[in-house]
């Protein structure tokens, strides 16, 4: 199969009516562009007296990605962010008119006041760095490019035992290669972050580092700055990975089944296509830029359930219980403007009492006792529904009715698995005209998914009722939505 796909949109990025963040409408702005090729090859059949169903197979994907970015400030970003260290400084300070939200109040922060500097001999230096920060208005990206190509081949099998008559086991392989090419270009007219560095890195060692460094931060923003004006990166990730399941399977009834599985799950790497990844604005240095700071690694899942399972013409249940266990967990997550993908893991120590996360800013953890970072798991698990569908020995239905035709005299019907019509002499069924009816009558109360979910789904042969009652009663169900008319002929589970 081939897809290709393209789009840009222009946004008021900071979602507000103040004007902080923003894309200009064009091709630039937020653009995707993707081409993808993929192809499968399967071959199946049975062996060893039909003991054996086998498969195995192949898959090829290609893909071209390209990303467009031109993020900028916006007009009102420098008073904004600067009202944001005024109020962190002293709230009744803070003047929003002003374009550095001090304006006059400056003279309470440079002596003038006080005859004593608020922050000692780095005074000047403070404020310098809020007005640099005042400028940081309608500038930032130019059109940022971010390209990748991917390359994806697997070779599968999936097998089916018959042990005994009521015994399966069901193996599955399957073995993935990635590779992943990246490369970008960065264009940006943001010259005061620059600026800001200048000014505030000396102070990034003295108490002074936590104002300075947000003064940094805000200004250079997303690492938007006119330091990556031309520079360009390229990286590349290769990987592979062997997945699998395996189910053994007990029948010791037609209608009930017994299992456990275990199987394991894969989810590839790949790149962040955006320059905030690069590095926390106070530690960008473009001299020493890492592309592979943009990467995040596969996630892998172990799973494992054992349950058991009832269905019969007129009821089903199934209980179960499970745990799955992530590693390098890839949680995509919103930093304002961008999604950046990170992977999220555990530790095995309880770090004495601190956070269990293996994140060093709270606990350190070391490399032997990394553990999954996310645990899904309940012990049980059960699904219980009856099963609405008429009974063909033409006892009576649900609604206590003889499903016969509208005469009295049994109808041609389907028969219920192969769709061809039913041996002549064999009891038919259908709907009675009647339920449009019943299902008209019933009480609002009563229109909730135990009590409406049985009635729609008979209900729903007769296409017209089905388009007349469809659009009130899908909120109740959540199954059947107004327009829909596939529906199959009665078919035992």
């Amino acid at each position: 199969g081939y897809r290709e796909y393209s789009n840009f949109q222009g946004s008021d990025t900071d979602y507000t009516q103040v004007d902080l963040l923003y894309r200009a409408p064009g091709p630039d702005a937020g653009s995707r562009e993707f081409k993808t090729f993929t192809q499968e090859f399967r071959l199946n059949g049975t062996a060893f007296n039909d003991t054996l169903d086998w498969l195995i197979g192949a898959y090829y994907a290609n893909e071209k990605l390209e990303t467009r970015d031109n993020l900028r400030f916006g007009n009102d970003y420098g008073t904004f962010a600067n009202c944001r260290i005024a109020l962190a400084i002293n709230p009744a300070l803070a003047n929003p008119s002003a374009d550095n939200c001090l304006g006059a109040n400056v003279a309470a922060i440079d002596g003038t006041l006080t005859g004593t500097p608020a922050f000692g001999a780095a005074t000047p230096l403070i404020i310098a760095g809020m007005n640099n920060l005042a400028q940081v208005r309608d500038i930032g990206g130019t059109g940022d490019r971010y390209n990748q190509k991917s390359e994806n081949f697997a070779l599968f099998t999936h097998n089916i035992v018959h042990v005994t008559d009521t015994v399966d086991l069901t193996l599955g392989l399957r073995y993935t290669n990635e590779t992943k090419d990246f490369n970008a270009a960065f264009s940006n007219d943001n010259v005061f972050c620059p600026q800001a560095r200048n000014l505030l890195n000396g102070l990034l060692t003295t108490p002074l580092a936590g104002l300075a460094g947000g003064l940094i931060s805000l200004s250079c923003q997303g690492n938007s700055t006119a330091e990556l004006d031309g520079v360009t990166l390229s990286d590349t990730r290769d990987e592979d990975e062997f997945t699998g399941t395996a189910i053994l399977s007990w029948k010791p009834d037609p209608d009930w089944m017994v299992y456990g599985s275990y199987s394991k799950g894969y989810k590839a790497g790949g790149f962040n296509l955006d320059r905030s990844a690069l590095a926390v604005p106070v530690a960008f240095n473009v001299n020493n830029l890492d592309p592979s700071a943009l990467q995040f690694d596969a996630e892998t899942v172990d799973a494992f359930e054992v349950g058991v399972k009832y269905s019969s013409r007129k009821w089903g249940f199934s209980v179960a219980a499970f745990r799955q266990e992530f590693e390098n967990f890839q949680l995509n997550t919103f930093n304002g403007s961008v999604f950046l993908v990170q992977n999220i893991n555990g530790c095995d120590t309880d770090l004495g009492g601190l956070d269990r996360d293996g994140d060093a800013t709270t606990g350190s953890c070391a490399t032997d006792n990394v553990a999954p970072g996310v645990i899904a798991g309940r012990r049980v698990r059960n699904l219980a529904q009856p099963d609405p569908r008429p009974d063909h020995d033409g006892r009576p239905d649900l609604f206590g009715h003889q499903l016969r035709g509208q005469s009295g005299r049994p109808r041609q019907r389907f028969a219920a698995r192969s769709g061809t019509p039913a041996a002549p002499g064999r009891q038919s069924v259908e709907r009675p005209r009647s339920d449009r009816d019943r299902l008209a009558q019933l009480d609002p109360a009563d229109r909730q998914f135990g009590s409406v979910g049985p009635v729609l789904r008979q209900c729903a042969y007769d296409r017209r009722l089905q388009h007349r009652f469809g659009p009130a009663l899908r909120q109740g169900t959540g199954r059947l939505h107004a327009g829909q008319r596939s529906y199959r002929h009665h078919r035992p589970r």
